[in-house]
């Protein structure tokens, strides 16, 4: 996660029974040292609130969704929390299940056997046991995000055919992009672009970037040129739910489509306007 904070969802059993509330609280407090916390509550004894089962439900599921890891306590049988566990391995979060083994106690099956070793893990534990298992969580968790970073392919776009003048920022722009991952389409910051694309058909070429930007993981596009080219990739690429960034530099004469500027959402499709200056901490934030 580079130098940002991370982001933990920590579950424990609320209406089921707050017979281990006090047991959340220390596991929560040694979270602290790795990330924020977004459900420090689940640790406080007296967990009453004024809000309507649709609020708790709406914001809790909004605090799971921005997360980066969860960590639950599943000892005590809760139907929240499994409910929890269920969303967090649809959004494909990282998962830790920490479970006391005890007579009388079994874990279900439905918990037990999404253990895959990598992205969802369940721990027998002891109290004493916690600092280990948490520290080796999230150092396999730093691992993994560095590797899913250097894995990531990239599809950046380009003005072509709208013009040309910007290809040097392009490339430059690549090569910035190129510490975060594969450039699909790394032509696109070549001067010759044309002409290596020449003994190609147009319906060649579509198939060849529509196959790039289909497999890519995030689409990063540069739009201060119009093109219509790049405007089909983004239109493409919001509809296929990738995570986009458009860049765009302010200048006289040039005001950016609504089209783009509109689907800003300050999550999965993010408009900036920038200096070149400004790159390298627009893809820090970004990446």
């Amino acid at each position: 996660m580079g130098d940002r904070q991370l982001k933990i969802y920590f579950c424990g059993s609320i209406r089921g029974g707050r017979q281990d509330a006090e047991l959340y609280a220390r596991i929560i407090k040694q979270l602290e040292a790795y990330g924020k916390v977004l459900t420090e509550h689940v640790g406080h004894k007296d967990c009453t609130t004024s809000k309507t089962d649709v609020e708790i439900y709406d914001q809790d599921m909004a605090w799971l969704e921005d997360s980066d890891a969860v960590v639950a306590e599943v000892t005590q049988v809760s139907m929240g929390v499994g409910f929890e566990l269920g969303r967090a391995v649809a959004w494909n979060k990282r998962v830790l299940c920490l479970f006391r083994p005890g007579e009388d106690r079994r874990l279900s099956a439905m918990v037990r056997g999404a253990d895959d070793g990598k992205n969802f893990l369940v721990k027998d534990y002891k109290e004493e046991d916690v600092p280990g298992l948490l520290k080796e969580f999230f150092v396999q968790l730093d691992q993994m995000d560095k590797m899913d970073t250097k894995d990531l392919k990239i599809y950046f776009c380009g003005s072509i055919q709208g013009g040309r003048q910007d290809a040097e920022l392009y490339s430059r722009i690549i090569h910035k992009l190129k510490q975060y991952g594969k450039v699909l389409t790394e032509v696109i910051g070549n001067k010759d672009v044309l002409r290596i694309e020449a003994d190609m058909t147009e319906t060649e070429i579509y198939q060849q970037d529509i196959a790039w930007l289909d497999s890519s993981d995030v689409v990063v596009a540069e739009v201060t040129q119009p093109s219509l080219g790049v405007g089909v990739e983004l239109g493409r690429a919001q509809l296929m739910k990738k995570k986009v960034l458009c860049l765009f530099r302010p200048q006289e004469g040039k005001i950016l489509s609504a089209m783009v500027r509109g689907a800003h959402d300050g999550d999965s499709f993010i408009v900036k306007d920038y200096r070149e200056e400004d790159l390298p901490t627009i893809f820090s934030e970004f990446f």
